[in-house]
């Protein structure tokens, strides 16, 4: 009899925490569409105005990300190296590893913005359809001066749907044909993105090959592969612990298409934590969406766990 006042008090609080949580999301989303639009039309004009990707783009060039990806392949991952502390080379080379990930987000968006630009005048309406960069890029390089794009394969990029839609407005495009220099700029920036992409791949799995070491705690709860992908799009172990539960769920969000599709699943409000085994495996979609916030909140707590004594490491290795 007693249990009963208490069930309800609990229920009441939490749907008042999950109504605080989505009010949060909502500005957290209309902040994100604000930056997303100003940065957008503050490129605009400026992206127009180069005749080659590598005038905007010099990263997948310089000897600092060369260097970085000669490093990751001299490091040997041994059994051992599961279950011993992570030596001070090797932290270094993880957070190194971590900033430059960032860096290349960085400069993926710069050339998706480039062959956006370039490419609108071929096809406009793609932009709207395929939202994720290195996706857009090679449906662009694929599609090219194509009018008819049913003969050309693209369901091991984009999902069936997707493809049929691309099909359709393709076909009745209000854009035209590229002039062969103009198709061969966009055609190199197409090239740089997807090498962007591979390289950024690299560095992904030496980090999450480390995870258990650099982030164990985190690591429990989430996985590795979701782990480093928190800590690289956050900028960090350190920074990742000072994101509220709010920010940390909805971080890798898809985004939505034109005529609803989503980029990539349609759950709401959800991030790279949809693909963790304790939200995946939940087959309602209400459920899920509780436990995103269940294990975002979980995650918070555990990453503050991990970074100060990895941390404290670093401080000693330095005061010596």
């Amino acid at each position: 009899f007693f249990r009963v006042p208490f069930l309800v008090t609990s229920t009441m609080a939490d749907v008042d925490a999950d109504v605080a949580d989505l009010d949060d999301l909502d500005d957290l989303n209309d902040l994100e569409s604000e930056i997303s639009e100003e940065d957008e039309d503050m490129q605009l004009e400026d992206m127009l105005r180069y005749n080659s990707v590598k005038e905007v783009a010099h990263l997948m060039r310089s000897e600092k990300l060369a260097a970085h990806l000669e490093r990751l392949e001299s490091v040997t991952m041994e059994e051992s190296d599961l279950v011993r502390a992570l030596t001070d080379e090797e932290y270094t080379l993880v957070v190194e590893s971590n900033s430059l990930i960032v860096e290349i987000e960085t400069e993926i968006r710069k050339v998706h913005k480039f062959i956006k630009d370039h490419y609108n005048l071929k096809f406009p309406e793609l932009e709207s359809l395929i939202l994720q960069a290195v996706d857009y890029a090679k449906v662009v390089k694929l599609l090219g001066n194509e009018m008819d794009s049913t003969n050309i394969n693209l369901e091991g990029i984009i999902p069936p749907h997707t493809v049929m839609v691309v099909n359709v407005t393709n076909s009745t495009t209000q854009g035209r044909a590229l002039e062969e220099d103009e198709l061969a700029t966009v055609d190199e920036a197409c090239d740089e993105i997807i090498e962007l992409d591979e390289a950024k791949q690299t560095i992904l799995e030496y980090v999450q090959s480390r995870m258990n070491l650099v982030a164990p705690n985190l690591s429990v709860i989430i996985g590795t592969a979701i782990a480093s992908q928190l800590i690289g799009i956050a900028g960090g172990l350190h920074k990742l612990s000072k994101l509220p539960a709010t920010v940390i769920q909805v971080l890798g969000k898809a985004k939505k298409t034109l005529g609803g599709f989503s980029a990539g699943s349609t759950v709401f409000h959800g991030g790279f934590l949809l693909s963790c085994d304790l939200v995946k495996k939940e087959a309602d979609i209400k459920i899920r969406r509780r436990a995103v916030r269940l294990v975002a909140g979980k995650g918070g707590l555990a990453a503050p766990g991990d970074g100060p004594s990895v941390g404290a490491k670093r401080q000693d290795t330095h005061a010596h």
